[in-house]
């Protein structure tokens, strides 16, 4: 998805997206996380909101926000550590650490919930916005819109 734009405005993008994330973050907690990533499901880069926030952005500010998860992957790179919730201890926990280490490119994706309980703030996530090209042509259900397309 970056192709085709200089490095000055994926800079842009990822500081506006940065900008946006820190006030949704005042009142609910943004989840970037990697999906996947246990035996041979692949890993992929996640950026998870609510569907009411998501629906409120300018177009320019969507895309902002898909250049950011498409970032977020040498971030999982680099530190895999960082998005595992699960115990260093945990027996599947090195094999997914390597798993996140070797993300692929263009594994990421855009996805939105629905508040179960806006006391609890949790989401249950029900749209694919958009997905990388590689995801894309991995997944088996075409949902969202690939990432080239946008």
């Amino acid at each position: 998805m970056s192709n085709g734009i200089t490095p000055n405005e994926l800079a842009q993008h990822l500081e506006t997206a940065k900008r946006i994330l820190k006030r949704i973050e005042a009142w609910w907690p943004v989840a970037e996380q990697v999906r996947g990533g246990v035996g041979k499901i692949p890993a992929v880069a996640t950026l998870i909101l609510p569907k009411t926030v998501w629906n409120d952005l300018s177009k320019e500010k969507q895309v902002s926000l898909t250049f950011y998860a498409e970032n977020m992957i040498g971030d999982i790179r680099n530190h895999p550590e960082k998005y595992l919730t699960l115990p260093s201890s945990a027996p599947i926990y090195q094999s997914m650490l390597a798993n996140y280490r070797n993300i692929s490119d263009g594994f990421w994706a855009v996805v939105t919930g629905r508040f179960i309980n806006e006391d609890s703030k949790k989401l249950m996530v029900d749209s694919s916005l958009v997905k990388g090209d590689a995801f894309w042509d991995y997944e088996q259900d075409k949902f969202g819109v690939r990432a080239s397309s946008v």
